[in-house]
């Protein structure tokens, strides 16, 4: 008898965290330039930023049939995220950041073994809007690298110096 309780027990325990979700994140259509380093990168050089805001988003995947049919399938943050930036006068984010959790729906037992059960994970995005420094001015001056070699040796042969030795 005691042998069939710890394998009735062994079976609730392994059953008793099935329900989740499934589901896949995209940022087809952003705008703006996003790193998950603390720097943001463009084509002509690691650009030097000023944090001007915090970002945090949380967006919830559902699926069914112990997480084997997802519900939403791919999400797409890109506008949630372009607004962010826009709203807050930003040019980017740095140090992105991806977590998920369980909801609490996940944890209505003896539910949550059933396939018909809907779980969900919660998906939290956070990071921090930045402006670059002085980017904003210079860009409508100089746009490649090429032109900004050009303003500096323009700028060392006026003043008749160079780089000492």
């Amino acid at each position: 008898m005691s042998k069939h309780i710890l394998i009735l027990g062994a079976l609730c325990l392994t059953l008793s965290g099935c329900t989740g979700a499934r589901g896949s994140l995209r940022f087809d259509q952003l705008d703006y330039p996003v790193s998950s380093s603390g720097y943001l990168y463009t084509p002509e050089a690691i650009t030097e930023v000023v944090v001007v805001d915090q970002m945090y988003l949380s967006v919830n995947l559902w699926g069914i049939g112990w997480s084997l049919i997802p519900l939403n399938g791919k999400v797409d943050v890109s506008d949630l995220i372009n607004y962010r930036i826009s709203a807050a006068g930003g040019e980017g984010i740095i140090n992105l950041s991806i977590t998920t959790d369980n909801c609490g729906i996940n944890y209505v037992w003896p539910l949550n073994m059933l396939p018909v059960w809907p779980g969900c994970v919660a998906v939290g995005i956070q990071g921090d809007i930045v402006r670059g420094v002085g980017l904003s001015d210079a860009s409508e001056e100089i746009h490649t690298v090429d032109e900004v070699v050009e303003v500096l040796l323009a700028a060392v042969s006026e003043h008749g110096t160079g780089p000492s030795r």
